[in-house]
């Protein structure tokens, strides 16, 4: 029931997420009425982070101009993943590891064509770097300003 995972981001076995009942559809359906707002408030925080960040030493993921993003999540690369991990820790920022092992890496396809005896560095180089930064529709710029200040001290 939950992507068939054995522990958190380990998946053992295929699975789906089917963890919603009817009182989080009744939220959620009323939840879906902001939906629009939010996605543009967090393209808006998107580009405070595109603003502050585009000099640094990480690597950031632009959009696509043919598309237009929700950003639900704020992701860099970063060689000192541990380091910036520990400095945002320390001044009480959140991040997240969503990402923390390359898909061939799981144990539910081990026996998948594609996954044995084979080697993807660029998917396991991402799995050690990205790192997640916070992101919601509710951040203010002042937010975002003190977690990029941070991250500048990093470099």
């Amino acid at each position: 029931r939950n992507y068939g995972q054995e522990k958190k981001y380990l998946h053992a076995e295929l699975g789906w997420n089917s963890r919603l009942d009817s009182i989080q559809a009744i939220v959620l359906s009323e939840k879906l009425k902001l939906l629009d707002e939010w996605n543009q408030k967090r393209r808006i925080v998107a580009n405070w982070y595109y603003d502050y960040l585009k000099d640094s030493e990480f690597s950031l993921f632009f959009d696509n101009s043919d598309n237009e993003p929700v950003h639900h999540l704020f992701v860099i690369s970063c060689n000192e993943r541990c380091v910036v991990e520990e400095k945002l820790k320390m001044a009480c920022i959140p991040s997240g590891l969503h990402y923390p092992y390359a898909i061939h890496q799981h144990k539910c396809f081990a026996d998948e064509p594609f996954a044995k005896d084979k080697s993807f560095p660029n998917a396991e180089r991402q799995a050690d770097e990205l790192i997640s930064l916070p992101m919601h529709p509710h951040l203010k710029k002042i937010d975002v300003e003190k977690i990029c200040t941070i991250l500048s001290s990093i470099e």
